[in-house]
């Protein structure tokens, strides 16, 4: 299956299925990253990949990262209202749940967007194993499957180039298979 139609099997799912992909993957991480919007002093994030973003709407969310303050830009291309990719930078961009499900062929040029979005701090979740669940014709959810390894590389590789190309310095954490950071 190319990217095009990968995205339209998710668009579909999204569509099908109101308890798919409602973004409360974030929830183990909220310790971690109110840590991270005190400490880098972030007013701005980008959920990048937010499925349907009810994590945002759960008052504990809101308490702990104060979100009166944080503006929250939400962008996932298989959810409608949320699929237009956002301009500009972001002080925190979190992307959870997301990388394991691009199209191989997309991996390297998200990446390097989400880098771009950063501004000061980039969190990812990746899934390191197969899903438990497939679409109709088969094909695992988790399209894009590696080694933690290859994408501590990869990520290694791409903050480098851009650090060097624009001389500007992001800090960044990976974190595989749900592994939570207090």
């Amino acid at each position: 299956m190319d990217p095009s139609e990968l995205i339209e099997h998710y668009k579909h799912k999204h569509e099908s299925d109101p308890m798919f992909s409602k973004g409360s993957s974030l929830f183990k991480h909220v310790p971690y990253l109110a840590r991270v919007v005190k400490d880098h002093r972030v007013k701005t994030l980008l959920d990048y990949g937010c499925g349907k973003a009810f994590f945002w709407k759960w008052s504990y969310s809101n308490a702990i990262l104060d979100t009166e303050t944080l503006h929250k830009t939400m962008y996932d291309p298989a959810v409608k209202g949320r699929d237009i990719l956002p301009k500009g930078r972001y002080d925190l961009v979190v992307c959870t749940d997301v990388l394991e499900h691009l199209h191989p062929a997309d991996t390297n040029e998200v990446v390097k967007r989400l880098i771009r979005y950063t501004r000061r701090h980039l969190f990812c979740c990746i899934a390191l194993t197969e899903a438990k669940k497939t679409f109709p014709d088969g094909t695992n959810l988790h399209t894009n499957i590696h080694t933690q390894q290859w994408w501590e590389e990869l990520f290694e590789k791409e903050v480098n180039d851009y650090e060097s190309k624009y001389g500007s310095y992001i800090s960044y954490k990976l974190s595989f298979n749900d592994e939570v950071f207090t």
